[in-house]
């Protein structure tokens, strides 16, 4: 026997006696997943005296998640006499147990010191996924359509669907990340008079992380030397001091205005440590680096540093105009030697015309404010990109070896922070005693001195062959908009409605002449960043078979642009009712979605080209422009073309739905102590609407600098039960 496909089965060289369908995510024996579980626990108690009062809080939470190991593999394993282990049963799970507290001190009426402190510790399990040989989702989206397919002819166990390894192996891979961080400061305000104040904040931020992935010997997917057994630890250490200082003086110099004048500095010094200790063919029964036959090890070091100072100036004219001037300096040890300090000016209006005597309409719009900025902003280069490095190497002379050095990177000691140049106009509206609310933005972002890896001659003989440069040029503009109505507003039933959205467009203007590149991701100037091109094609079914195959479909020669890498569209709508007497009970539900972007169906593409079991490939009853899709990608050469893969992200989604009630005073003083209470059930995830043909229009990962869909298990639809105690 042989599996067909729409090509062969065209030209009559392979002859349909069956198609199989099978879906492992929904047979029982086959599936992976399961219902997971959270329980989340959270205590908080304030109190204290004028002089001193403090506010401790504790939450736990205990995640088990929906993969979890098929039944049929627990079969095999009792077949095998092989014991279960509690991380194969369940492979993904979270901990979490945070501590908080804040304490405020005042000494005197002039001085507040508050003292503040957080704790964080949780340890996570993750299984392999995504674009991974050994993960998950490359074997359960790439098997067969038919459970009985095992992995060699004639074997016994059955692959289940799975395409080469099953999560029985898959799971013995153990992956697993612990985090602990804690971050304290102490922010004194003084105000030593009733026109000047004074702020200082002093913190750290300090987190150590640890992760290991580590497969025993004879365990895990039978991949490379995987089963002779390796360990993969690293360590990392994030030090992050803050200092910071401001005063602002306040006056009235006359009746009709108002100043305030504020000037201070800030310093944050980050250091991050990282270690690496990996080890290969582990013997039977190790667990430890020191047991590998091949062992290596790595350390790193970075440290960033940037001193900045700021003076800003405002007014209020009559109490309706604000007018407001500033100016920063900022020097980091991410820039270049021959660059000293950078300088961020801002200025801002904004005009509560609404208030004055003369407005029109006082009774319908209780609120109207116009208001527009100008200002700029930095973005540094990375901690070490203006730095040369030098890496050893061995010459030749005098018919000897001799130690050397040659360049890593160049570095580049002109190296300066991109500059973001903003303009920004909007305004609030507040109708009918604000029964409608509105708020509009456009914005207009240029950045100038973008930073961009510039290609470097290879007759320089470094290792990097690019080096970071300022020759870029790029343009965002857009709108942001809020809108809150509340059309209904009775005693026992209330309505209110909250719509959110964006639109952003951006164009590269600048790229310093380099080449745009030959990918489907592309940064072209007159495009935006990251761009989508590839070959459009066009097909027809030119023999009316019902089937398109290769030579029916006829592609472009030249690559094209496509559109967007990212949606351009946000939206948000959030409706609540309130029910009873004070709203007693309130339904809320949230439906968002995106769109005017392409996300790259890499899953389905994969299960084209090299998986060989999506519906298009083989079956000839699949849609014919899905049909065309995978035919356009198995031309051969230059002629072939991912753009039939490229899909609308365009969705809307029901992103959840809760219902509260608030326990009445009588019921929950009933309970020992208690002085309110309530009940809240919600749901998340739990409807889309998309025309996309992957799993999810959300499924992504990172794959260079874009989103694509590739074997990712989708957002998790939950319901929450939560139950809040007052004492």
């Amino acid at each position: 026997a042989s599996d067909c496909q729409i090509n062969t089965i065209a030209n009559a060289t392979c002859v349909v006696d069956s198609i199989t369908t099978f879906n492992l995510w929904k047979d029982p024996r086959a599936t992976p997943l399961k219902t997971g579980d959270r329980q989340q626990y959270g205590l908080n108690v304030s109190g204290g005296t004028e002089a001193v009062n403090y506010f401790v809080a504790l939450e736990q939470e205990s995640t088990t998640g929906t993969i979890g190991l098929p039944r049929f593999e627990q079969d095999r394993f009792a077949r095998q006499g092989i014991p279960v282990k509690e991380a194969w049963l369940d492979p993904n799970t979270f901990q979490r147990f945070s501590l908080r507290s804040n304490i405020t001190l005042r000494p005197s009426a002039k001085l507040t010191v508050p003292v503040n402190s957080y704790f964080l510790s949780s340890q996570q399990r993750a299984p392999q996924d995504g674009n991974n040989t050994t993960g998950l989702g490359s074997h359960a989206f790439g098997g067969a359509g038919t459970r009985l397919r095992t992995l060699t002819a004639g074997g016994t166990d059955s692959l289940y669907g799975y395409r080469q390894f099953t999560p029985g192996d898959i799971f013995q891979q153990f992956a697993g990340i612990d985090l602990q961080r804690w971050i304290g400061s102490i922010s004194p305000t003084w105000t030593p008079t009733s026109w000047l104040a004074a702020r200082g904040n002093a913190g750290l931020d300090y987190s150590a992380e640890s992760f290991d992935n580590i497969c025993l010997r004879d365990e895990c997917p039978n991949f490379g030397q995987n089963r002779l057994g390796f360990k993969n630890t690293s360590r990392t250490r994030q030090f992050q001091w803050t200092a910071d200082w401001s005063a602002t003086a306040s006056f009235r110099p006359l009746a009709w205005l108002s100043t305030r004048t504020t000037a201070g500095f800030q310093f944050v010094h980050r250091q991050d440590d990282a270690y690496s200790a990996n080890a290969a063919q582990l013997p039977p029964g190790g667990i430890t680096i020191s047991q590998g036959a091949v062992p290596s090890v790595s350390e790193g070091t970075t440290v960033s540093k940037t001193a900045g100072i700021f003076v800003e100036q405002n007014f209020q004219v009559r109490d309706l105009v604000d007018v407001v001037a500033s100016v920063r300096g900022d020097q980091n040890s991410a820039f270049g030697k021959n660059f000293g300090t950078a300088y961020y000016p801002r200025a801002g209006v904004s005009y509560r015309i609404s208030e004055e005597d003369w407005f029109p309409l006082a009774d319908k719009i209780n609120q109207l404010r116009l208001r527009t900025s100008w200002g700029q902003a930095g973005i540094r280069p990375g901690t070490t990109a203006a730095l040369q490095f030098f890496g050893s190497n061995v010459y030749r002379d005098n018919n000897a070896d001799l130690p050397g050095l040659i360049y890593q990177t160049l570095g580049n000691a002109n190296l300066r922070p991109e500059t973001v140049t903003e303009v920004e106009g909007g305004m609030d509206l507040g109708l009918f005693n604000d029964r409608l609310t509105t708020s509009v933005t456009y914005y207009s972002k240029k950045s100038s001195d973008a930073i961009v890896n510039q290609p470097l001659a290879p007759s320089i003989g470094t290792g990097s062959t690019t080096r970071a440069a300022n020759i870029g040029s790029i343009r965002n503009w857009g709108w942001e908009y809020l809108v809150t109505a509340r059309p209904v507003q009775r005693e026992l039933f209330r309505w209110d409605v909250t719509l959110n959205g964006s639109r952003n467009s951006n164009e590269i203007l600048d790229l310093g002449n380099l080449p745009p590149g030959t990918g489907t991701s592309r940064n072209v100037v007159g495009y935006p960043i990251n761009s989508v091109w590839d070959r459009p094609y066009t097909f027809a079914d030119a023999n009316g078979n019902g089937m398109i195959e290769i030579a029916e479909v006829n592609g472009d020669s030249t690559m094209r642009f496509l559109g967007y890498s990212i949606p351009r569209t946000e939206l948000s709508i959030q409706n609540g009712f309130d029910l009873l007497k004070d709203g007693q009970l309130r339904f809320t539900f949230l439906v968002d979605g995106k769109f005017g972007g392409l996300l790259n169906n890499t899953t389905e593409r994969f299960r084209c080209a090299t998986r060989l079991n999506s519906q298009e490939r083989i079956d000839p009853k699949a849609p014919l422009d899905r049909q065309a899709r995978c035919a356009a990608f198995q031309k051969p050469g230059v002629l072939s073309t991912n753009a039939g893969f490229f899909e609308p992200t365009d969705y809307w989604r029901l992103r959840e739905l809760a219902v509260t009630w608030r326990i009445p005073q009588g019921l929950v003083t009933r309970l020992p102590r208690v002085q309110n209470g309530t009940i809240t059930l919600s749901g998340r995830n739990l409807k889309l609407w998309s025309d996309f043909t992957g799993v999810d229009p959300e499924t992504t990962a990172s794959v260079g600098n874009i989103q694509d869909e590739f074997q990712i298990t989708p957002p998790l639809q939950t319901w929450t039960l939560r139950f809040n105690l007052g004492f």
